[in-house]
């Protein structure tokens, strides 16, 4: 199954993404820190580095997936909930 998933390696998905390849899964790892790119791939999954915000690369990113794990990350201001229903309307 190819599954992409956002959170980088935080405390989710560094305990999930090596169980999933080790599975058998192909596993995109979608992160804003090119400097993850290396760990991310040593663990034998795909990276994607990119934003949120940004609807061209999640589109692309996301097209011929199985599955798609999705989080909320990153507070863009002071209203947590605003911030939250912007990064879900993208």
């Amino acid at each position: 199954m190819k599954i992409a998933m956002l959170g980088s390696l935080g405390h989710i998905n560094r305990i999930v993404v090596p169980q999933l390849i080790q599975a058998g899964h192909e596993v995109t790892v979608i992160s804003t820190n090119p400097e993850r790119q290396a760990t991310i791939e040593a663990l034998g999954a795909h990276a994607a580095i990119g934003t949120m915000t940004d609807a061209d690369f999640l589109t692309s990113t996301f097209t011929g997936q199985d599955v798609v794990y999705l989080m909320l990350s990153g507070s863009t201001g002071d209203d947590l909930f605003q911030s939250a229903v912007s990064q879900a309307q993208i």
